[in-house]
């Protein structure tokens, strides 16, 4: 009877032990780069600048992607095969901002550009536009993103015109092993990205959320209770 008293005392305590741990790993989504940089520390931005210049040919990377500080692009011309479909591109029609990756066209195979972490990132985040040659200009559209930490595909819009640009940025309680873009389903406007850019953990922690302290705090409570049941038990009865 003790014995099985005693069992059910520890599944009662590992439970909630358990639930005084954080859950899997969350990410938050930004679509601001200034919000984005608040969240996280230690951010390395890569603007693409000195590999080609303005007016010049585009510098195209090889078949196996290229690595540009700490992280490595690749373009993918279909959902698994690897061509040397990448480029720093500088345009005379800029966004007035130098020099930019151009990726992939889009298209319904499954076209799209991985980017490669260093270990110990916990954030990511891209300007992002579609470029469309034909039309001389960037379009409104949309771009779809994955994460490495997991399954979920997040969407992001583009806008048109090159006075400004798009940004979708992430900051995750688990390490990014990679991030792949994936342009839209239109066969014409190719993938841009500049100012990519990667930081480490957030320099200050957030605070635990008030359900999971009260959840916490009363767990805690339950255990005392039941160790002081089971003191009395123990005791031998007066007269003993």
């Amino acid at each position: 009877m003790y014995s099985q008293k005693l069992r059910s005392y520890s599944f009662v305590t590992a439970l909630l032990i358990s639930a005084c741990v954080p859950a899997g790993a969350s990410v938050t989504v930004f679509t601001d780069r200034n919000l984005w940089l608040t969240a996280t520390s230690t951010v390395n931005t890569i603007g693409f600048e000195g590999i080609t210049t303005q007016g010049g040919s585009p510098v195209q990377f090889g078949v196996t992607g290229d690595t540009i500080g700490s992280v490595t692009f690749q373009g993918f011309n279909d959902t698994a095969s690897t061509q040397a479909n990448l480029e720093v591109n500088y345009p005379n029609t800029s966004w007035s901002s130098g020099a930019f990756l151009e990726g992939p066209a889009g298209n319904i195979f499954g076209q799209h550009l991985i980017a490669t972490l260093p270990a110990g990132i916990f954030a990511v985040g891209s300007d992002i536009m579609l470029y469309d040659g034909n039309a001389g200009s960037s379009v409104a559209d949309t771009i779809t993103v994955k994460l490495s930490t997991g399954s979920t595909i997040y969407p992001a819009l583009t806008i048109s015109g090159f006075s400004s640009r798009s940004f979708i940025g992430f900051v995750s309680d688990t390490q990014i092993g990679s991030i792949t873009f994936f342009p839209a389903s239109d066969p014409g406007p190719h993938l841009i990205l500049d100012n990519f850019s990667t930081g480490g953990q957030a320099a200050v922690d957030p605070a635990p959320e008030a359900a999971t302290m009260i959840l916490c705090g009363g767990g805690l409570l339950l255990i005392g209770l039941v160790r002081r049941h089971r003191n009395s038990d123990a005791k031998p009865p007066r007269g003993a």
